[in-house]
C-alpha cells in the first residue's frame, strides 16, 4: 500500500495487483475511455462552436464525477472532499492509477483479442497466491488444482470439468476483465461435489471484492490449460477443411456450443459431457473430429 496526506489526513491506497481489488480495477478501466474521449475532443475543438463547447463541458463534468469516485473507491476518502481537491492533482492521482494498472495491459493485449492462448505478461510467476485456498463470504474456496504426470508434465485445471472449462473460456473471450468475478466463480469450487449454476451466480457477486492476484492466478492456468490442450489435442484449435463439423473453425463457435455438439444435442448425453474431466472431453472432441465421426 501507498499513502496520500490530504489536509493532515492519511489514507491507503493500493499500489499492486495484490492489494487491488476487482470492484476497484474495473471502475478504473471503465473510466480510462472517459478520459481520453475528453483529451480528444480537446484537441479536436480547436475552433469551438457553442455546441463543442457544451460537449466538452459535459465530458469534463463526467470526468470529474468519476474522478472523485475513484478517490472514494481506491482510498475511502469521502465523495464531498474529494471533489474538493484541487483538479490538477485529482488528475495526476487518477493518471498515476491509469500509468500502473491499464497502461500495462495495453501493451500486451490488443484489442480485438480472440485467442485464449494470449500471453498474460504484465501479471509475474510471483503473483499467483500459493496455496489453493481463499476465503469468499463465509466459505472457503479453492484454485483449480495442478498436478504432474508420471513423466513430469503439469497438469493445469486438472479437477476442472468440462463445463467449467467452456463456461470459463467463453466468458474470458468475451471481456475477461469484466467476466472476471464470473470466471472466477466458474473455475473455483468449495465443497459441493457438481458444477451449480446457482451457486456459481451467487459466488460471482461476492467475487466483486476479489483481489486481483487470485484472478491473475486463474488466467495464468486457463491460458496454460490452452497452450498445454493444443499441444494434447490439436485438432480442437485447427481449422478442418471438407468437413460439415459444427468444430471445423472453433473461433466461429462457441465453446459451449462445442459441447453440445459433442453431445449430440441430446439432454442426457449432452449431461453426461458436462461432468467431464476437461481433458477427458477434450479427447473426446479430438477424437471425433480426427475420425471425421462428426
Amino acid at each position: 500500500m501507498t499513502t496520500l496526506q490530504i489536509n493532515g489526513q492519511t489514507y491507503f491506497c493500493p499500489c499492486d495487483w495484490s492489494e487491488l481489488k476487482w470492484s476497484q480495477f474495473i471502475a478504473l478501466k471503465r473510466f480510462d475511455p472517459c478520459a481520453e474521449t475528453l483529451s480528444r475532443i480537446k484537441n479536436n475543438n480547436l475552433q469551438k462552436t457553442n455546441a463543442s463547447k457544451e460537449n466538452e463541458q459535459l465530458h469534463e463534468d463526467t470526468c470529474v464525477e468519476k474522478e472523485a469516485e475513484l478517490l472514494s473507491l481506491f482510498c475511502g476518502i469521502d465523495p464531498d472532499i474529494a471533489l474538493r481537491i484541487d483538479p490538477a492533482d485529482r488528475k495526476r492521482f487518477v493518471a498515476c492509477l491509469i500509468r500502473r494498472f491499464i497502461t500495462p495491459l495495453r501493451k500486451v493485449l490488443s484489442p480485438n483479442e480472440s485467442n485464449v492462448c494470449d500471453n498474460d505478461t504484465l501479471i509475474p510467476d510471483s503473483m499467483v497466491p500459493e496455496g489453493y485456498e481463499f476465503r469468499c463470504g463465509d466459505e472457503s474456496l479453492h484454485l483449480p488444482k495442478s498436478e504432474r504426470t508420471f513423466e513430469g508434465a503439469s497438469l493445469p485445471l486438472c479437477d476442472v470439468s468440462a463445463v467449467q472449462w467452456c463456461e470459463a473460456t467463453d466468458l474470458y473471450l468475451v471481456d475477461k476483465w469484466e467476466y472476471a468475478p464470473l470466471i472466477a466463480a466458474v473455475l473455483c469450487k468449495g465443497d459441493e461435489s457438481g458444477y451449480i449454476e446457482r451457486i456459481v451466480k451467487g459466488r460471482a457477486e461476492l467475487m466483486r471484492d476479489l483481489y486481483m492476484d487470485i484472478i491473475a492466478a486463474l488466467f495464468v492456468a486457463l491460458n496454460e490449460t490452452h497452450r498445454k490442450m493444443t499441444d494434447l489435442y490439436p485438432e480442437c484449435y485447427t481449422k478442418k477443411s471438407n468437413t460439415s463439423c459444427p468444430s471445423e473453425n472453433t473461433s466461429d463457435f462457441s465453446w459451449n456450443e462445442l459441447l453440445l455438439w459433442a453431445g449430440h444435442f441430446k439432454a442426457d448425453e449432452i449431461e453426461r459431457v458436462r461432468s467431464m474431466n476437461c481433458y477427458d472431453f477434450m479427447a473426446l472432441v479430438n477424437g471425433r473430429i480426427k475420425s471425421g465421426n462428426c
